[in-house]
């Protein structure tokens, strides 16, 4: 079963996100703070985080914070933003998707499907190189 991270500000979207993702089969791990979600990748790894985005974290974003983190760096991360001017910053700030509400069913499933079929199939192949020393001459 896939884990996912979900750290939304707003309890209803939570919820409602929460709820459609487990009827799809997928372990949620939901987080109202920051500290929480910090919390939470220390005793689990997640397959993807989905996160809130609010362009006044600046330094302390969490997400920011796990692609620093060797255990959460190659972790997919969507930020859900609300309003499409928040797109660009979401991406400069490590984001590898964008979610804009209001968002379906579909699209969420579909955004969440891809990034983990994408980080599944770059991890099992740069990771043995990596492991062995790999460098890249530039």
């Amino acid at each position: 079963m896939k884990k996912i991270l979900l750290f939304e500000k707003d309890q209803m979207t939570l919820e409602n996100v929460s709820s459609f993702l487990r009827k799809m089969g997928f372990k949620v791990y939901q987080c109202i703070n920051s500290n929480e979600v910090l919390r939470t990748v220390a005793s689990i790894t997640p397959d993807i985080v989905i996160s809130s985005f609010d362009p006044e974290w600046q330094e302390c974003d969490p997400c920011k914070i796990l692609k620093v983190i060797p255990e959460t760096c190659l972790t997919p991360i969507v930020y859900i933003i609300s309003k499409a001017s928040q797109a660009q910053q979401g991406m400069l700030t490590g984001a590898d998707d964008i979610l804009q509400k209001p968002f379906s069913g579909k699209q969420l499933l579909a955004i969440v499907n891809k990034n983990i079929a994408n980080n599944n199939s770059f991890v099992p192949v740069y990771a043995n190189e990596w492991s062995q020393g790999y460098k890249h001459n530039i």
